[in-house]
């Protein structure tokens, strides 16, 4: 292995604990995320995903790190965005919980149409459907990563990022080494995308790493399609 990759699979290790921690499931297998602004905690999620869950036709739970669960009777939507497929939701109840992500784990990027993206790599996280666990316990969520870079034929648009996802292709597992095919990314609609740039340091911390996106579609053959996460930010300063 030579020492890039090496680096890459160590940051992929670090990020996976730190993302896993502030990563939720909702309801059946959907993906969130715990955000924290000015003191409140909130869940981001797709507005489809978000929706559909208060309305209660996508499961009855949204289930945090150390099982903590609330129902969908106690959210409502705080804002979302149908054109970007961007939501936030609200609990009634207060959420005691010390993993989330901050405004400093975000970069707010004005045009991904300008960015220089050629020595980046992009890290998803969420629960695709596909690989969860149905037996007479229950449902046993699996909590997937994958690392990727920007999609070689499709350009980036302004407020929307496009990213390698070969679903019928081989793949080298970053834990087992084994190839594989990646799962069905049904289910990861909400997963925040970070941005890695390419490190040449000697101690790498996942605070290098930076969310920039949010994956909002895919295609069954080859794409990732992400929106800009600059919208975020303007939702919190609505809801103040």
């Amino acid at each position: 292995m030579n020492k890039q990759r090496e680096i890459e699979n160590l940051a992929q290790n670090s990020l996976t604990e730190f993302a896993r921690a502030r990563t939720c499931v909702i309801g059946k297998a959907a993906t969130g995320n715990v955000v924290k602004w000015k003191n409140e905690i909130f869940v981001v999620t797709c507005d489809h995903v978000a929706h559909d869950f208060v309305n209660g036709h996508l499961g009855e739970n949204i289930l945090l790190k150390n099982n903590i669960k609330f129902s969908y009777e106690n959210f409502s939507l705080a804002a979302y965005t149908k054109k970007y497929d961007i939501a936030v939701l609200q609990c009634k109840n207060r959420i005691d919980t010390s993993f989330y992500y901050e405004i400093e784990n975000f970069n707010f990027l004005e045009d991904f149409s300008i960015q220089d993206f050629s020595e980046t790599n992009f890290f998803f996280c969420g629960y695709p459907g596909e690989i969860v666990e149905r037996d007479e316990k229950g449902i046993g969520f699996k909590y997937f990563t994958y690392m990727t870079i920007s999609h070689k034929n499709i350009p980036h648009q302004n407020d929307f990022l496009y990213c390698e996802y070969p679903v019928n292709a081989f793949v080298i597992d970053n834990i087992s080494g084994q190839r594989r095919h990646p799962p069905n990314p049904k289910g990861m609609s909400g997963s925040f995308v970070f941005q890695l740039k390419k490190f040449t340091g000697k101690i790498w911390s996942p605070d290098f790493a930076e969310i920039v996106a949010m994956q909002i579609e895919w295609d069954e053959k080859s794409f990732l399609k992400c929106s800009n996460i600059k919208f975020l930010k303007e939702m919190f300063d609505q809801i103040g």
